[in-house]
């Protein structure tokens, strides 16, 4: 066999074994996170941005709406934090393609959209309220 194939198919074994272990991973963690409520079980390591700042970042309410999505209750999940779902969605096709997410629109929006996200979610007034993790 010709060195490029072989480095190619080298290359496509590897994206499929990094994919399997995020995945793996990612399932053993929701199975745990799963059995144990953050609401009950104050071991959960706290957002460090919201305990300097007393702000919420994008990722607050992560853990929780993570919880409730395991349990199937996706109204309480995206009250939790609306950005869940496409941060996964845009995490799982980053790692199938990384080229596409290394384009600059595409950095460049997901910054706008995180940066906007943080500061309307900090707003006090309705209906940016309703951001914040309750």
């Amino acid at each position: 066999m010709r060195v490029d194939v072989l480095l190619h198919l080298k290359r496509f074994r590897y994206r499929y074994l990094v994919s399997a272990a995020v995945l793996l991973l990612g399932a053993a963690l929701l199975c745990f996170l799963s059995f144990n409520d953050p609401e009950s079980f104050h071991w959960y390591p706290p957002c460090l941005f919201h305990e300097a700042t007393g702000l919420y970042c994008f990722g607050c309410g992560n853990t929780r709406a993570l919880y409730l999505l395991t349990h199937g209750d996706v109204v309480g999940s995206l009250r939790k934090n609306v950005l869940l779902l496409p941060g996964c969605i845009f995490l799982l096709v980053s790692i199938w393609k990384p080229r596409w997410v290394n384009r600059p629109a595409v950095m460049w929006s997901a910054a706008v959209v995180i940066i906007g996200f943080t500061v309307l979610r900090n707003l006090p007034w309705m209906p940016f309220s309703l951001l914040a993790p309750h």
